[in-house]
């Protein structure tokens, strides 16, 4: 499960990061916009987020036994290694359809000079799917391996996604007024409202 295990942190790399600055920079936009935060606050959610995703991507390869003796990894029990890889499968299926749906409106931090938002496909029920991708990968990367350097930066992810949510919220409210405001009122922040659910999965016919 090591080759796997590598593999998929390998395309949360390439396909969550990497791809999509490229093709914002074929769109003629600036996707990285870490560095045009205004706040501290912005530009300190957007480095811990980008950084805990590199870190963790990286230390977790190391962790996948493909350095053999050398590898620190502790051994969790194999039905907790398979959850992790299908958490982190899901994750990423769901983080690179999130940003392709962004399509050009994508960006890596939180950029003031932009006030887009999307609102089809899992934005029509989610406020941040991309973010909800990436909680999957960082709780499926501690499930498979169960290091301390694992899980403290995967904490920070999370604290730093979290923040990043909120900030991107509160100034799109500030730009847009009470359209985000009606978004925000029939969608889920990171998951599906529980009205949402229940209509997909028993939709009723109205006269």
């Amino acid at each position: 499960m090591g080759w796997i295990y590598a593999g998929r942190m390998t395309a949360l790399l390439v396909g969550g990061l990497v791809l999509p600055v490229l093709r914002g920079r074929r769109a003629g936009v600036k996707p990285v916009a870490v560095a045009r935060a205004h706040r501290p606050i912005e530009r300190l959610a957007g480095v811990g987020l980008s950084m805990s995703v590199g870190i963790t991507a990286l230390w977790s390869i190391l962790h996948s036994k493909l350095l053999g003796e050398m590898s620190l990894e502790l051994d969790a029990p194999p039905g907790l290694q398979i959850a992790g890889l299908v958490v982190i499968g899901s994750g990423l299926a769901v983080l690179i359809t999130g940003q392709v749906q962004m399509g050009p409106a994508w960006r890596l931090g939180i950029d003031r000079q932009s006030s887009d938002f999307v609102q089809r496909g899992l934005f029509s029920r989610v406020r941040h799917p991309i973010y909800s991708g990436f909680a999957c990968v960082f709780l499926g990367a501690v499930a498979f391996s169960p290091a301390v350097p694992t899980a403290i930066v995967s904490s920070i992810g999370l604290v730093c996604l979290v923040a990043e949510a909120r900030l991107e919220e509160a100034l799109l409210l500030e730009h847009l007024g009470d359209p985000y405001a009606r978004y925000m009122a029939r969608t889920g922040r990171f998951l599906p409202r529980p009205s949402q659910a229940r209509e997909a999965v028993s939709p009723i016919a109205k006269p």
